[in-house]
Order: C-alpha cells, then sequence, then structure tokens
C-alpha cells in the first residue's frame, strides 16, 4: 500500500499538478483549508502532509501547522513556500516543521524528501514501541498501603535532578524497579539506563566494564572498548550490589562523581561522564566500613538522596494486588486463561513472612499457576513454606497434617464406638498419605518447572501414571 500524502493548499490547479507528479509514489488527497485539512488528518491518518503557509486570505499556514502537530507531534509536515516567504519557513521549522521547498521544487527532489519524512517516522515509531516494549515491566510499583505510597512520593521528589541516589533494602524488594521508576519519571528517560550488577562481575574485569579500555591494555583486549559509564552518555548507570564493588574500583568511581571525569583502562585521555548514577545495596553499608571493606567517603558521597524499599512483611496490605499482577504475567506468558487464587490462599500468603520479598512471592505464584489446571488456584498449589505459616489455613486443606494433639478434638467429632474410632482412623490415615502425596509431587514437580515427563523420568515411573497421581491430588 502506497503511504498516504496530505496537500492543503487553495490553490487547486497547483494541487492537481502535485497530485499528477507523486501518484506514482503516494496515494494523495487534498483539502483546500486548514480545517479541512485537520479533518482528513483525523479521519484518515496520512503519513506527511504538504502544506502551503499562503493557505489564503483568512488562514495563516503556521497557525493551522500547530494544529496538526497538536494532534501528531511526530507527524513530518513539508511547507510550501514562494521566494517572498523563506524567513517564514524558517520560523515553521522552528515550531516542528519537517522541511520546506518552493513551489517550482524539481518532482525528484520533492518525492525524497517525502520518502525521508516517512522513513524517519517510521524509525520514531519502531523506537518509542521497543522503548514501550523494554520498559513495559517496570511500568509501575503495584499496591496501595502507606509504605508504597510513600515510596512513589520520594521516588517523584528524587526523579528531576542529578544528585546521586542510594536505594537501600532486603533482597528481592525491588530495589531495580525503584531505580527504573526514577528513570522513566526523569528527564533523562528517552535516554540510556545502563544497569550494572556489581557483584556478577569478576573483580579483575570491573574496571574495564565500568571505565573501558583500550586496545593492548591487558592480555585479550584487542581493540578499544567503552565502559558502562561512556555508553551512559548523559543517562543514568545503575550500581546494583554497591557494596559488592572492589576497592580500587570505588576510589575510581568517587573520582567520577566528584570531578565527572575517568580514563579508560591503559588509557590516558580523560573522558567526561554526566551520567546520573543510582546505586542500591542489600548490605549494611555502615558495617562494611567500620570493616573497612567500603570507602566512606564514597558511601556519604552516594547516600546525596537515600530511599528505602520496604520488605513484603511491612506491606501486607498489597499482597491480593501483587498476586492478581503476578497471575496476569503468568497467564499471559503461558497464554491460558485468567486465574485467581481463593481467599484461603490469599489468606496462606498474607500470614506467611516472605523472607525473599516480591520475588520470592512472585516465583510462588507462577509456580501455583503453572500446577493448577484450572481457573481457581487453591491453598494446595502453594509452596508447602508458605503453608507452614498458616496452620489454620493448612488445617482446613490438609487435616491430616494439623496438629491434632495440641488441643482437644470437637465433641462432635470425637467417635463413638469402636468401629466409628476405627473408621475415622483410616480415613485420618488416608488424609495423611494424600497430604504427603501432594508434598512430593510439588516439590518435584517444581524442581522440573512442570515439566511432567521429566519429573516421571527422575522417579523412574511412567509418565501417565504420574498424571494419573497429579489428578488425584488435584494437581491436574
Amino acid at each position: 500500500m502506497k503511504p498516504l500524502i496530505l496537500i492543503v493548499d487553495d490553490d487547486d490547479a497547483f494541487t492537481q499538478d502535485l497530485i499528477f507528479v507523486l501518484q506514482s509514489e503516494f496515494a494523495c488527497v487534498s483539502a483546500a483549508t486548514g480545517g479541512e485539512g485537520l479533518k482528513v488528518l483525523r479521519e484518515q491518518s496520512p503519513a506527511a502532509v504538504l502544506l502551503d503557509l499562503m493557505i489564503g486570505p483568512s488562514e495563516n499556514g503556521l497557525d493551522v501547522l500547530d494544529r496538526m502537530l497538536a494532534e501528531d507531534e511526530n507527524l513530518p509536515i513539508v511547507m510550501i513556500t514562494g521566494h517572498e516567504s523563506v524567513d517564514t519557513a524558517v520560523e515553521a521549522m522552528r515550531r516542528g516543521a519537517f522541511s520546506y521547498i518552493s513551489k517550482r521544487t524539481h518532482t525528484d527532489e520533492l518525492v525524497l524528501l517525502l520518502q525521508k519524512a516517512i522513513s524517519g517516522k517510521q524509525i520514531r515509531e519502531r523506537a518509542r514501541s521497543l522503548a514501550e516494549e523494554l520498559h513495559k515491566g517496570y511500568g509501575r510499583i503495584a499496591g496501595e498501603s502507606p509504605p508504597v505510597q510513600a515510596l512513589r512520593q520520594k521516588i517523584d521528589l528524587f526523579a528531576n535532578n542529578s544528585q546521586t541516589v542510594l536505594i537501600t533494602g532486603e533482597s528481592g524488594t525491588g530495589k531495580e524497579l525503584v531505580a527504573r521508576q526514577i528513570h522513566l519519571r526523569s528527564d533523562r528517560a528517552d535516554r540510556p539506563f545502563i544497569a550494572v550488577n556489581c557483584a556478577a562481575i569478576p573483580r579483575e574485569l570491573i574496571e574495564s566494564e565500568l571505565f573501558g579500555h583500550e586496545a593492548g591494555s591487558f592480555t585479550g583486549a584487542q581493540k578499544r572498548k567503552p565502559g558502562k559509564l561512556e555508553v551512559a552518555a548523559d543517562g543514568i548507570v545503575f550500581f546494583d550490589e554497591i557494596g559488592e564493588l572492589d576497592p580500587a574500583a570505588q576510589s575510581k568511581l568517587l573520582r567520577v562523581l566528584e570531578s565527572r571525569e575517568f580514563e579508560r583502562v591503559g588509557g590516558v585521555h580523560s573522558i567526561t561522564s554526566n551520567a546520573r548514577v543510582i546505586a542500591a545495596t542489600n548490605r549494611d553499608l555502615h558495617a562494611d566500613m567500620k570493616a573497612g571493606t567500603f570507602r566512606p567517603d564514597l558511601f556519604y558521597r552516594l547516600e546525596t538522596l537515600t530511599i528505602n524499599v520496604p520488605p513484603l512483611r511491612g506491606r501486607k496490605a498489597d499482597i491480593p494486588t501483587l498476586i492478581d499482577h503476578f497471575l496476569l504475567l503468568a497467564c499471559h506468558e503461558m497464554k491460558t486463561a485468567p486465574k485467581r487464587f481463593t481467599d484461603e490462599a490469599i489468606a496462606a500468603c498474607r500470614a506467611y513472612s516472605w523472607p525473599g520479598n516480591i520475588r520470592e512471592l512472585r516465583n510462588v505464584v507462577t509456580s501455583a499457576a503453572i500446577m493448577t489446571a484450572g481457573e481457581i488456584i487453591d491453598v494446595g498449589a502453594l509452596n508447602p513454606r508458605v503453608l507452614s505459616s498458616a496452620p489454620a489455613v493448612a488445617s482446613a486443606s490438609f487435616p491430616a497434617l494439623a496438629p491434632a494433639l495440641d488441643k482437644p478434638a470437637e465433641p462432635h467429632s470425637i467417635p463413638e464406638n469402636w468401629e466409628g474410632m476405627d473408621e475415622m482412623r483410616k480415613q485420618a490415615e488416608q488424609e495423611a498419605g494424600r497430604a504427603v502425596e501432594i508434598a512430593f509431587l510439588r516439590r518435584l514437580l517444581e524442581r522440573h518447572q512442570g515439566n511432567v515427563a521429566e519429573a516421571a523420568r527422575e522417579v523412574g515411573i511412567n509418565r501417565s501414571n504420574l498424571y494419573r497421581m497429579m489428578k488425584r491430588c488435584g494437581l491436574a
């Protein structure tokens, strides 16, 4: 399909000539007034616009330009002008026009200009789409509890400045999500966000990774390589687990923060860095300073602005919202219908302490979604360690696992005779055996990410037999 070009000009003869010369490359539609042009713009979404600067005595092309760009800021608009209006055409470009042409411009030049304009718009749209795809997992912090609201307020407060930020919190609380939120809400949102996991980079390579190296600076350095700080340019560098940074690299990073300059490994020329630094740690940096493993001057330079991310046990009111969020993601990845937790399953999750925080909750929710064939996820699909903190819920789901000796049985549950006692004992044995089967199967399937064939192979039984056992236990 040919790209659609909208021509806005009150000179009908000129418009028809333009359509004639452009129709081999483009589909064309015309409008004699700015109002008509805006109507076509809204209804047909042209790929580019040719707009006359002097539409008529009652209309100003610059005003029409402003109104069109207000509708679509990425729309390439080429102004049509005469010699006497070149200054006005330059003003149009200052306001956002893509370019301008004379009414006597050669046809080939006009075609190339329009092709360039349309191509540029497509590239920008693809870049925006890619950016949205990259950031979609960081679009929001789920929850409305007071700790989360306070966290959002700090993020908004810290977003639009260049000071360093130190994010503290336990492992799994979402420190990188907070850093990404600062990036997305800042005036650097369209610039790079470079994450550096200080704990994952070998000590002998950390300086090269951060600052880059020159060719021949060490064995294996065959060519020059820019470091993370250089690649980030005027974006953001996120140092995850900053407490793991080697002391030598700490010294060089301190210099970057203070002077905004560094050299590549083996280099002699200083490179200026305009990147904003955000650091995160789950360590007690005060204790590390006392132990001599973290530089006090770097710590005090990093903690200009500080954010402490609350643990999940401190924001349990958000657990139902987080469960829904992670279930939606899991079902989308599995391409299945939406699922939901029962009230009992949610209660069990709220009773658990979540030492692994948000990361652990997501893993538990994803595992439960995989293990449950239907749309309702009951407490039996939860990881056993979650149930260990919810005895009331566990007892309701697995009576045989309840600490029956801790309290006397209810009067109506006491057998009246020997036969009744014997029957209840057999039933309790069956329920206890089923509870053991469920726990065993759940752990087995977790080890194999829900792959029944691999799980059956591990225990040496036929896949269909394992599947029947899963079905009997309500896990399939």
